[in-house]
């Protein structure tokens, strides 16, 4: 049947649903450029879907799993390691771009993530050989 399941059958329709899916939306806004810009803010954010900051850090969290600070620091780190894997930028220089103006704190947040410090993925990709096979 075409009829939806689990949470979107209790939910669809209702004032809860919309808050939900306003916060996925917010959720792919910063998987775009928003997770980029530094200053991102709880305070945009809830902006953005029409809530209160309380509101929309509850509903989110409730709807991800997380909280919204998590998943931001999430994203940029992830784009951290898409920037690593694809420039030649310094640690420093993705760091920045990534929204962190502490390399240090960003060190500890990629190596909590992905278990290895953003030194150790630079050197790998140093030591692979040129794409080219090096002709």
């Amino acid at each position: 049947s075409g009829a939806p399941s689990g949470l979107a059958a209790t939910q669809a329709g209702s004032p809860s649903s919309r808050t939900s899916a306003r916060c996925r939306r917010r959720a792919g806004w910063v998987g775009g450029a928003g997770g980029r810009r530094p200053g991102q803010s709880v305070d945009r954010a809830a902006q953005f879907v029409h809530m209160s900051q309380a509101q929309f850090m509850k509903v989110f969290k409730k709807v991800s799993g997380m909280t919204f600070f998590g998943h931001v620091t999430r994203v940029r780190i992830m784009n951290a390691l898409r920037q690593f894997r694809e420039t030649n930028l310094t640690i420093a220089e993705i760091a920045a771009r990534c929204g962190f103006s502490d390399q240090s704190y960003f060190d500890r947040r990629f190596k909590r993530c992905y278990g290895v410090a953003p030194r150790e993925i630079r050197r790998a990709r140093e030591a692979e050989p040129p794409a080219d096979g090096g002709d």
